[in-house]
Order: structure tokens, then C-alpha cells, then sequence
């Protein structure tokens, strides 16, 4: 993808946008946002608060400290329409030997905690990836999952 310059010259954020063709659908645009999630003004995003019908977290929510979560969550929630969705890859693993994370384990149990009240949480299904990535056993896992989500907002 090609980037898209923000008209803001200082922008937070920086959009990039391919295009998608999707079979019986109009032609339409996928835009990628990079930039402070946490400590930027998420509102600079696409059209500001309530703006898109849905959101990919491949890898995000893993990534960010425990701590960090409830501020990324309510800004995923924010730039949402109403009934829109999320696609959520959660990872669960027991830990690492020299630490716990990133990737950090995000529960069912955190996911519920999360979202629960802002929004459905549906689990959709969880693939085990300990045999297929060994790495996370060298690691010091003794199992690594992926679980996937879908979020709507309420």
C-alpha cells in the first residue's frame, strides 16, 4: 500500500490505503493507521469517533502492557459505529522463561472483562500453535493459542 498524506502536517497518525475488491461488491478501500494508539488523539483517525463499521486486531491487544489495555479497548470502541465489529486475535500461552510477554496471554476471561460491558463477545474458535511453532516451546511455553474473537459494539 501506498501512503496517503493527512492533510494535518503534524499528523499522529499515519493512513495507508490499498484497494480491495471484494466479489459482489463495490470496489472499496482498505485503510491502514500506524501511530500512538495509546497516547495519540485517536480522533485524528479517519473521520474522528464513531467512523468505522470495523476494526482487524492482529497482534495489537498481545502487545500492549496489561496496563495499557483499558485505554486501547475504549479507543477501539470509540472509533466505532454503532453495532460495528471487531476481529480479535488473542494469544494464551503460560509465559515465557525469561519473561511474560510480548506476545502477552489475553484470556477469555480478559477479553470478556475487557469488552464485555461495551460491547458482545463472541469466541469464535482457538487453534493451537505450540506443535506447528516450536519456537514457543524453546521459549519456555508449554502451550501458545490463538483465539478468535468477534466484538460488537453495543
Amino acid at each position: 500500500p501506498n501512503p496517503n498524506p493527512n492533510p494535518n502536517p503534524n499528523p499522529a497518525f499515519t493512513e495507508y490505503k490499498a484497494s480491495l475488491p471484494v466479489p459482489n461488491r463495490p470496489a472499496g478501500t482498505l485503510s491502514l493507521y500506524q501511530g500512538d494508539f495509546i497516547g495519540g488523539d485517536v480522533s485524528e483517525i479517519g473521520n474522528g469517533f464513531s467512523s468505522f463499521h470495523g476494526l482487524w486486531d492482529r497482534g495489537s491487544l498481545v502487545a500492549i502492557r496489561p496496563e495499557d489495555r483499558p485505554q486501547y479497548v475504549q479507543n477501539c470502541l470509540n472509533l466505532l459505529k454503532k453495532r460495528g465489529l471487531i476481529l480479535l486475535v488473542a494469544i494464551e500461552h503460560d509465559g515465557f522463561a525469561s519473561k511474560k510477554g510480548p506476545p502477552y496471554c489475553v484470556s477469555h476471561n480478559d477479553v470478556k472483562e475487557l469488552y464485555g460491558n461495551k460491547a458482545n463477545v463472541e469466541l469464535i474458535g482457538r487453534l493451537a500453535r505450540i506443535e506447528a511453532e516450536p519456537h514457543w516451546k524453546d521459549k519456555g511455553c508449554t502451550y501458545f493459542t490463538e483465539a478468535i474473537y468477534a466484538i460488537e459494539k453495543k
